[in-house]
């Protein structure tokens, strides 16, 4: 793409996407659209490894560019698994926790086991945990109301003097409350999994083209204070910072150089 340097001056308009929390900008001049990719993938077995295939837009076939694994992130589905990895630990956690309870109040063991919900493992974890979806955050706020009363149940239990009424305690408060907090804990990594889209942002200059598969498309605006990387510093396909009005720090990514990717062996 041929521009003055007159242009080049005046021209500031960026489209801002995010990967994990970081947030990237992309010059709208070679922006040719925005879409979520819907169809399969074709691979392409001599690709680059950040390149996921072939899709096809409007009469050509299109090459797409995972960024996360040009810049060695996590993939979204390494992301994902180990999400589910770990809420699946927190749901035997806390199964445990009740088999616990109920073991102690038959043998009459002491119960060592956290009775606060900021005290155990998850809810250490809860407390800190922001997630960035807020369908996520939807599920992950209804697990704090049984998540409480499951530990209060353990209180409850080992305050009470008869042994029918610490049984009506584990089915009723301990049992049902982990129900609600196991059913939860499901509910959001259904949420996690479907709040991805494979969001898509073909880039060209006149040439060549390529999609761009981003986490999300956050907005369309000018930056502030743009200024190059230092050369020791600078990464390969980010060649400068910036800010945003909101004076959030942004990285700018080099399209004239993902482009070349684009030149791919089929």
């Amino acid at each position: 793409m041929e521009q003055n340097h007159k242009e080049k001056e005046e021209f500031n308009l960026w489209l801002t996407v995010r990967l994990q929390e970081q947030l990237y900008a992309i010059d709208c001049r070679y922006v040719d659209s925005i879409f979520e990719i819907t169809q399969n993938i074709t691979a392409l077995p001599k690709a680059d490894d950040s390149i996921l295939g072939l899709i096809h837009v409007r009469g050509t076939m299109l090459p797409v560019l995972d960024l996360r694994k040009l810049f060695q992130m996590k993939t979204v589905q390494e992301e994902m698994a180990e999400f589910q990895d770990m809420i699946s630990l927190m749901k035997k956690d806390h199964i445990d926790w009740v088999n616990t309870l109920k073991r102690c109040v038959d043998t009459q063991e002491e119960f060592t086991l956290a009775t606060d919900p900021h005290c155990c493992k998850f809810g250490r974890w809860y407390d800190q945990y922001k997630p960035t979806s807020q369908v996520v955050q939807h599920y992950f706020g209804q697990i704090n109301e049984p998540h409480i009363r499951l530990h209060q149940s353990a209180l409850h239990c080992f305050a009470a003097t008869d042994e029918a009424e610490k049984q009506r305690i584990i089915k009723e408060e301990a049992e049902k409350a982990m129900e609600q907090v196991l059913k939860s804990l499901d509910d959001a990594v259904d949420a996690y999994q479907k709040s991805y889209h494979k969001m898509c942002v073909a880039i060209s200059d006149g040439v060549s083209q390529i999609g761009i598969l981003v986490d999300e498309i956050v907005s369309t605006e000018e930056l502030n204070h743009i200024q190059e990387l230092n050369f020791s510093s600078r990464e390969s396909y980010v060649h400068t910072v910036a800010q945003t009005p909101k004076e959030s720090n942004l990285l700018v990514v080099d399209a004239a150089h993902i482009l070349l990717l684009s030149e791919i062996k089929i």
